[in-house]
């Protein structure tokens, strides 16, 4: 019985891969609170990817689900008290071109048991925005993808998105897993 276990162990640190962006941290203890009704502009561009990063934010317009060509910045404004996350995309003008209003509930287990919907967002005592999924596919094995995004500004305001990513698989018996965090700063603009 101890054999098994030192074999399961020592499958799972081979078969595992883990990056981890050492900025995040960083990051995160410097954070500034979002306010109510305020309205926060960003390039649309990251100005940071980590290195690490296998799938970059290479536009915010896309992420919060709205999209333009001619887009060069994004508005966001959190209204926490009425659970609306409005998202537009400015065009070089800085007049909105496409808007989109997203739900934004509280952070909670009764939250999150609830919601399935992919395009909801939670905040969490209004210092960050969190965007999460899990997917778990039943094929030759069984395997789940966890998906957390904290979204937040920086000392400087600038808003950062730092995606922690938790994949485990069981296939064939053999356990396998990954896990990654990674970070995108997009410049404040206002």
């Amino acid at each position: 019985m101890n054999n098994l276990i030192i074999i399961i162990f020592i499958s799972v640190l081979v078969s595992s891969c883990i990056t981890i962006d050492s900025r995040s941290n960083d990051l995160y203890k410097n954070k500034q609170q979002f306010q109510e009704d305020n309205y926060y502009v960003f390039s649309i561009t990251p100005s940071y990817i980590s290195k690490e990063d296998k799938s970059p934010i290479n536009d915010l317009g896309r992420y919060f689900y709205v999209f333009d060509k001619n887009g060069k910045y994004l508005r966001i404004i959190p209204k926490f008290s009425s659970q609306e996350l409005i998202v537009e995309i400015l065009n070089e003008n800085k007049q909105v071109i496409s808007e989109r209003k997203l739900k934004l509930l509280s952070y909670s287990k009764e939250n999150l048991d609830k919601s399935r919907e992919s395009k909801t967002f939670y905040f969490s005592n209004k210092t960050e925005i969190v965007k999460k999924s899990k997917n778990c596919v039943a094929d030759l094995g069984q395997s789940c993808s966890y998906y957390t995004a904290l979204i937040f500004l920086d000392k400087d305001g600038n808003l950062v998105i730092t995606e922690k990513s938790t994949d485990l698989a069981l296939i064939f018996l053999i356990p396998f897993g990954g896990k990654s965090v990674s970070s995108n700063i997009f410049n404040k603009i206002e």
